[in-house]
């Protein structure tokens, strides 16, 4: 396993980038009225759009605030670049409300950036059922170290960016950092949706031990703080650790699994257990997680919490349609709460208020 990593910083997360960020918000109060009355009354403009490629971002997009910050090139700087008024005319506006609404949008991916993931880096991990180094992503949370840990494993389709846009900033915000096992490239594959057993769910319980032992040796993380994370394929990945009782899995705080693929039964608990999932999920039945029998807790706590009216990837936010022929939506109500209680879920574990 190697440690060696190349770390990215966003000047969204440098020293003292939160008051930076309310100098950017007292700066463009005062020219607002003026920039907004010079627009005409239901006229449109010409003038383009000042930033990267006019994009219809997905619904939620202004609470992942490092989406626009890194991945599209916006920061501090460059808005202090454009006039206001520019700004403002440059949004298509077809009204002045619409244009106040358009600044407040940026304004917010501008203050979302200082309570993001301050930096990140890649890894090489080391896994003893995969021929090659797997590539990891680490993400740390403005905070002081060592940080509560959360190993994430994607699902079946590999590293999902807009379902790591939507779990990033919660999880920053609440004190966690982050370890984002990629279990497929390493392998020679990008999709198993169509086979999931061309890396099967046990397979990955053997990134699941590298990277806790990565976590363990790493001064920034806690090694009494670490959890599991997965969706879909790598929650049912996250539920294979309890197919036998293992020192390393042990050394979870907490796993939490949305809509695995239940087993007829779990041998033992290692760690304590949250299951969320729709009881509309036609990929994962939620009947099979019901009649999942826990043979052994070990003193563990175990939880199941089904939401009426759910789909897969209920928790990602734009999604709508048929994937490998089974329908994938996105239910705000039920996202959110399971979010809530996710992050309710590892704060007490890791002793964070």
């Amino acid at each position: 396993m190697s440690i060696q990593s190349k770390r990215r910083s966003s000047p969204c997360t440098r020293p003292g980038a939160r008051a930076f960020g309310l100098a950017c918000l007292l700066y463009v109060m005062e020219p607002l009225n003026k920039s907004i009355q010079d627009l005409p009354e239901g006229g449109k403009t010409k003038t383009k759009f000042p930033f990267p490629a006019q994009r219809q971002y997905p619904a939620g997009i202004a609470f992942g605030g490092t989406s626009l910050c890194r991945k599209e090139g916006l920061t501090h700087q460059t808005f202090l670049m454009k006039p206001l008024n520019r700004f403002v005319q440059a949004c298509s506006a077809q009204s002045r409300h619409a244009a106040l609404l358009t600044v407040l949008f940026f304004m917010l991916q501008l203050t979302a950036c200082s309570s993001s993931m301050s930096s990140s880096s890649q890894l090489k991990l080391s896994s003893d059922l995969s021929p090659r180094p797997l590539q990891t992503s680490v993400y740390l949370p403005p905070s002081e170290a060592p940080h509560p840990v959360v190993i994430d494993l994607h699902g079946c389709n590999g590293v999902w960016n807009q379902r790591q846009r939507h779990w990033l900033g919660r999880l920053s915000r609440a004190g966690f950092a982050v370890i984002k096992v990629d279990s497929f490239s390493g392998r020679g594959v990008d999709n198993v949706c169509g086979q999931p057993f061309a890396v099967s769910p046990y397979t990955r319980t053997f990134d699941v031990a590298a990277a806790i032992a990565m976590a363990e040796k790493d001064p920034r993380f806690d090694a009494q703080a670490i959890f599991l994370l997965g969706s879909s394929h790598g929650a049912t990945s996250a539920l294979m650790t309890n197919l036998y009782s293992t020192p390393v899995f042990a050394k979870l705080r907490g796993v939490v699994a949305y809509y695995p693929y239940c087993p007829a039964r779990l041998p033992v608990l290692n760690a304590d257990l949250l299951i969320v999932i729709g009881d509309a999920d036609d990929w994962t039945p939620a009947h099979l997680c019901r009649d999942m029998q826990v043979i052994n807790r070990a003193g563990h706590h175990y939880e199941l919490i089904v939401y009426p009216g759910a789909y897969h990837s209920f928790d990602i936010p734009g999604v709508n349609n048929l994937y490998y022929g089974h329908q994938v939506r996105y239910n705000r109500l039920a996202a959110e709460d399971s979010m809530r209680r996710t992050l309710d879920f590892m704060r007490l574990r890791a002793n964070l208020q």
